[in-house]
């Protein structure tokens, strides 16, 4: 029998504002909250991810913090972030691009 997975990792406690942005996105998405801190990369996945990590930053949240609620490194995070910013034309919240990130590995 397959064990179903925990709808919010269990080794940490998560605070209910990012739980409010993560069930948000999981409707707007049609996902559950396993997906969005699950490491799969499948579509939709990743553009929720991204816009959970713009609305979390939008209320003060840290990159930081967020890596460490969602089990990511914090560049991974600001990545995602700017990526799905690009992507919407969204306001910049970083002084961090895609275009830039990309010089920089180069």
């Amino acid at each position: 029998m397959i064990k179903p997975a925990p709808l919010w990792p269990s080794n940490i406690t998560v605070p209910s504002r990012v739980k409010d942005v993560v069930l948000k996105m999981c409707d707007k998405y049609g996902l559950t909250p396993s997906d969005i801190f699950g490491p799969s990369r499948k579509k939709p996945i990743p553009t929720a991810r991204g816009e959970t990590y713009y609305r979390l930053y939008e209320i003060g949240f840290t990159l930081t913090q967020m890596g460490y609620y969602f089990g990511r490194d914090h560049t991974t995070v600001v990545y995602s972030m700017a990526k799905w910013q690009n992507a919407n034309g969204m306001p910049k919240l970083t002084n961090y691009t895609t275009r830039d990130m990309r010089k920089k590995v180069a």
